[in-house]
């Protein structure tokens, strides 16, 4: 969750944001990212949107793909397959 978060306020930063954070709340155990009076448009918010998707997705289906056969493999593949699912 904080690697997703981030990759949000990086996708921020490269838009032009001055101030992107994430905050977290443990209690709902949830966490956002913003970027306070920074205005995007159309475009760059399908962007920010699907960096980490692209990111996260794209890094853990090669590592899948590059495993050898085995526990380390299944875990990418569930990893992989957690993200899709939590992202939509």
């Amino acid at each position: 969750l904080p690697v997703h978060e981030h990759l949000h306020a990086l996708a921020y930063r490269i838009t032009g944001a001055s101030k992107a954070r994430v905050i977290y709340d443990l209690r709902r155990l949830t966490a956002l990212c913003i970027a306070p009076n920074h205005v995007v448009s159309g475009n760059q918010l399908v962007c920010v949107a699907l960096a980490p998707f692209v990111v996260l997705n794209t890094t853990l289906a090669i590592a899948a793909f590059l495993a050898p056969a085995g526990a380390l493999k299944v875990f990418l593949l569930g990893g992989l397959l957690m993200h899709v699912a939590a992202s939509a």
